[in-house]
């Protein structure tokens, strides 16, 4: 299974999006899960994590083989590293 983090970004959306085209199995993880409804619908695992709580992160890297992440401090609507 590939952990696919920051796929609710255009980019890291769009590699879910073809990787689940592909056949693979994909698990997504987000702070708000109720973004990736359609990555869920077309077959993806959605968990909730967020990148500065390691708990969560080893959850969502339970069984997983590969991690893909688009996930960046930079711009975005997240509380900024302090």
């Amino acid at each position: 299974m590939i952990l696919v983090i920051g796929a609710s970004g255009r980019l890291g959306g769009t590699i879910a999006r073809h990787l689940l085209d592909q056949g693979e199995r994909v698990r997504v993880m987000t702070r708000t899960p109720a973004k990736l409804e359609n990555l869920k619908t077309m077959g993806a695992e959605v968990v909730s994590g967020d990148l500065r709580d390691p708990a969560s992160l080893k959850s969502a890297c339970q069984g997983i083989e590969q991690v893909i992440t688009t996930a960046h401090a930079g711009e975005g609507k997240g509380r900024g590293i302090t």
